[in-house]
């Protein structure tokens, strides 16, 4: 299941390119958060998405907006 957050990888037609996913992990491994991926007992998945809490001040001394 990993090979879904690899850029290019999609089950769609040619028209789409497969990189939502892996924006998606590479915007919230740089944040220092993961993002799991469980079969979801309904059919499809579920995406788990982990964030940590900020440091107090880092955002303005990294200068994020």
């Amino acid at each position: 299941m990993e090979k879904i957050f690899m850029e290019g990888y999609s089950t769609k037609s040619d028209k789409h390119r497969g990189i939502g996913l892996a924006l998606t992990m590479k915007a919230i491994n740089n944040l220092g958060g993961m993002v799991t991926l469980e079969k979801s007992e309904l059919g499809g998945a579920c995406f788990i998405v982990s964030i940590p809490k900020a440091e107090p001040g880092r955002i303005e001394r990294e200068g994020y907006r």
